[in-house]
């Protein structure tokens, strides 16, 4: 074993000393790190919302009103000169939406609006107010149009009842109270009990009693994307709703229909899972964290992609020509003379590449999580899953660690065929552009064959490109990082055309044996001269 470890040490000894090992090493963590400040700079030129000021909004009133003038006298020369009917319709919907464009300034201007953070007047519940307020007086000018001899008790009660939600709304919006507007909200679906059917009614009116505590504030304090935090709401309550009555919505998008399911043994495993993690976030108020700006995990994602490249041209570097050099340079026959045995000499070059793999994820994942916290203010939260019915949670740090040697199981497995071509060879050459050209063509076709409507087949369970990509199944719960990406995608998703976690595991598994059999085979029979 002393021989082993003396190979080993021998052998690390070398890599670091390579100009080409220490430089990748560097553009490795260069990149990681201050990648991020670079999206960083970029961001900053990009142009921000900012909140109109009074005389903008005074221009805005002038130029409705002005517009609502030529509708309406256009709209009285198209009726009197019998203009084609379709005309006339679009004269009369410009005219709605102008004048709720009026209406709307006309609002804003009274209640000093402009003077509000431009993230309340985009990203809060208030746009959704001020949008049910101006349906609510649309729906009293209708009302006040009827003529007096078709007006009844019930046209009294509907006014009546407008008028209240108006006044309802206006106090919302001026004192910004989500709680109000939540009550609002819950009291409009009472009037839908004898319209919509229970399925779709029950997960609305939950989501709405979820909302407060997600969100207090109806993302007037900035924190939370109030639109995020209702997309949220519902998912959770579709959830507990496929939960508890045991059924499965499939959302057929082409014909616009909705099938319901008998929810099977396997997905309601999965949905308990999601349901159990979704709750605890909410009652935890880890809600925020999982609604980052996509901007941040987008930058994180592209540190890491971008600095990829560097790994995978260092690791090929390595193991291409850990072997055929020494081959080649007649070096390795010091090591033979010594004697060493030469199982000891391919294992400990083996472990040395091992060793050089994880040093360079590490490196890769200690600089994109330092650059993108500096630059960016990244907050890397807890991952979660669940075990025995109970949520348990791992840092995020090594989380990340163990996710990127989980996500590089292909540059692994590519890596061992650099190793075996480098004893096959006397030209490193080959083992480094091989596995090269090989990962590239992997990426392109792994990206066609999502693209492409290509059904589940047999076979395809036996194609390496399948079994490779094991970190979404060794941690389906990563999609609670960025919760609004994945509610909005995950209902255009296809079923996977994966294979199951054991058979890939196993997979690649065997692969990996008969890659370092046939090179260890190959050197131990290989005639050294």
């Amino acid at each position: 074993m002393n021989k082993l470890w003396g190979v080993y040490t021998n052998e690390m000894y070398k890599q670091f000393k390579r100009p080409a090992v220490i430089f990748l090493s560097l553009f490795i963590v260069m990149s990681g790190f201050f990648l991020p400040a670079l999206i960083n700079i970029v961001m900053s030129f990009s142009p921000d919302t900012v909140s109109e000021d009074k005389a903008t909004v005074e221009a805005q009133i002038d130029y409705r009103r002005n517009e609502n003038k030529r509708l309406v006298d256009e709209l009285d020369k198209a009726t009197t000169s019998n203009a084609d009917e379709y005309y006339i319709d679009d004269l009369q919907r410009q005219l709605q939406e102008n004048s709720r464009q009026l209406f709307l300034a006309e609002v804003n201007l009274q209640m000093e609006l402009y003077n509000e953070p431009s993230y309340v007047m985009t990203d809060s519940f208030i746009p959704h107010a001020l949008s049910s307020l101006s349906n609510a007086d649309e729906e009293i000018r209708a009302l006040n149009s009827i003529e007096e001899s078709e007006r009844d008790d019930s046209w009294a009660d509907t006014l009546e009842k407008e008028k209240q939600n108006y006044s309802i709304l206006m106090d919302v919006i001026k004192n910004k109270d989500f709680a109000a507007y939540n009550a609002y909200q819950l009291d409009g679906y009472s009037d839908l009990l004898s319209f919509m059917p229970e399925y779709e009614l029950t997960p609305r009116v939950e989501a709405l009693e979820w909302l407060p505590t997600i969100d207090p504030t109806g993302g007037t304090d900035g924190k939370i994307i109030y639109d995020d935090a209702m997309s949220l709401a519902r998912y959770a309550s579709n959830l507990k709703y496929e939960l508890e009555n045991n059924v499965e919505f499939s959302n057929d998008y082409i014909n616009e229909s909705q099938n319901i399911l008998v929810l099977s043994e396997d997905k309601r495993i999965d949905k308990q899972h999601e349901y159990d993690i979704l709750l605890y976030k909410i009652n935890n108020n880890q809600v925020a964290e999982s609604l980052q700006d996509p901007n941040i995990a987008m930058s994180k994602n592209v540190s890491v992609e971008f600095s990829n490249f560097f790994v995978s041209i260092l690791i090929f570097l390595a193991a291409g020509s850990i072997v055929s050099s020494e081959l080649s340079s007649g070096s390795i026959k010091m090591l033979i003379v010594a004697p060493v045995r030469r199982w000891k000499i391919h294992t400990g070059k083996f472990l040395a590449l091992i060793t050089l793999f994880f040093i360079s994820l590490f490196l890769l994942c200690l600089a994109t999580n330092i650059g993108n916290t500096v630059f960016l203010e990244f907050k890397g939260t807890p991952y979660l899953f669940v075990n025995n019915g109970e949520v348990v949670s791992i840092p995020y740090f090594i989380y990340d660690f163990i996710y990127l040697v989980v996500d590089h199981t292909l540059l692994f497995v590519l890596m061992l065929l650099a190793f075996m071509l480098s004893t096959l060879s006397r030209h490193s050459a080959v083992g480094i552009a091989v596995p090269f050209v090989l990962m590239m063509l992997t990426t392109w076709v792994n990206m066609l064959l999502m693209i492409l409507p290509i059904g589940k087949k047999r076979w395809m369970d036996f194609i390496y490109i399948y079994n490779t990509d094991l970190s979404d199944r060794v941690f389906p719960m990563q999609k609670f990082f960025n919760l609004s990406e994945y509610i909005d995608t995950s209902q255009y998703m296809s079923h996977s055309n994966l294979p199951t976690l054991s058979f890939s595991v196993i997979y690649v598994l065997i692969l990996c044996v008969c890659l370092f059999y046939i090179g260890f085979d190959s050197f131990t029979r290989k005639d050294i001269k």
